[in-house]
Protein backbone atom coordinates (compact mmCIF):
# COMPACT_ATOMS: atom_id res chain seq x y z
CA UNK A 1 0.00 0.00 0.00
CA UNK A 2 1.22 3.34 -1.09
CA UNK A 3 1.33 6.67 1.32
CA UNK A 4 -2.02 8.19 -0.34
CA UNK A 5 -3.61 4.57 0.67
CA UNK A 6 -1.89 4.24 3.68
CA UNK A 7 -3.60 7.57 4.72
CA UNK A 8 -6.95 7.25 4.00
CA UNK A 9 -6.90 3.77 5.51
CA UNK A 10 -6.17 5.42 8.41
CA UNK A 11 -8.73 7.51 7.91
CA UNK A 12 -11.57 5.26 6.77
CA UNK A 13 -10.14 3.23 10.04
CA UNK A 14 -10.48 5.88 12.77
CA UNK A 15 -14.52 6.52 11.26
CA UNK A 16 -13.24 9.92 9.47
CA UNK A 17 -15.63 10.17 6.40
CA UNK A 18 -14.56 12.55 3.84
CA UNK A 19 -17.03 15.05 2.50
CA UNK A 20 -14.66 15.78 -0.84
CA UNK A 21 -12.85 13.55 -2.70
CA UNK A 22 -9.29 11.25 -1.47
CA UNK A 23 -7.43 13.64 -4.03
CA UNK A 24 -8.17 16.20 -2.29
CA UNK A 25 -8.04 14.65 1.01
CA UNK A 26 -4.37 13.74 -0.07
CA UNK A 27 -3.68 17.03 -1.13
CA UNK A 28 -4.62 18.31 2.29
CA UNK A 29 -2.78 16.17 4.14
CA UNK A 30 0.59 17.21 1.90
CA UNK A 31 -0.58 20.80 2.85
CA UNK A 32 -0.94 20.33 6.10
CA UNK A 33 2.65 19.19 6.38
CA UNK A 34 4.31 21.86 4.19
CA UNK A 35 2.45 24.36 6.95
CA UNK A 36 3.84 22.57 10.03
CA UNK A 37 7.67 22.33 8.24
CA UNK A 38 7.42 26.25 8.04
CA UNK A 39 7.02 26.12 11.73
CA UNK A 40 2.65 26.87 12.49
CA UNK A 41 1.83 25.62 15.13
CA UNK A 42 -0.65 22.10 15.05
CA UNK A 43 -3.28 24.57 16.79
CA UNK A 44 -3.75 26.72 13.94
CA UNK A 45 -3.69 23.88 11.17
CA UNK A 46 -5.88 22.10 13.06
CA UNK A 47 -8.46 25.43 13.18
CA UNK A 48 -8.15 26.37 9.71
CA UNK A 49 -8.96 22.48 8.36
CA UNK A 50 -11.97 23.17 10.59
CA UNK A 51 -12.62 26.85 9.02
CA UNK A 52 -12.08 25.12 5.83
CA UNK A 53 -14.19 22.38 6.52
CA UNK A 54 -17.53 22.83 9.03
CA UNK A 55 -18.34 19.47 8.71
CA UNK A 56 -15.20 18.52 11.04
CA UNK A 57 -15.07 18.75 14.92
CA UNK A 58 -12.20 20.14 16.18
CA UNK A 59 -11.18 16.41 17.74
CA UNK A 60 -11.47 15.52 14.15
CA UNK A 61 -9.13 17.71 12.68
CA UNK A 62 -6.82 17.48 14.79
CA UNK A 63 -7.02 13.48 13.91
CA UNK A 64 -6.74 13.90 10.32
CA UNK A 65 -3.75 16.51 11.17
CA UNK A 66 -2.41 13.61 13.38
CA UNK A 67 -2.26 10.61 10.61
CA UNK A 68 -1.27 13.38 8.05
CA UNK A 69 1.56 13.60 10.01
CA UNK A 70 2.17 10.02 10.81
CA UNK A 71 2.07 8.96 7.59
CA UNK A 72 3.52 12.01 5.20
CA UNK A 73 5.80 13.84 7.35
CA UNK A 74 6.73 11.88 10.15
CA UNK A 75 9.79 13.72 10.96
CA UNK A 76 8.19 16.68 12.16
Amino acid sequence: MDKDGRFLWLLSSEGIELSRSTDVAVNDAHRVCSRLERGESEEQVVADIVEGSPDLTPDTAADFADIAREVFCPEI
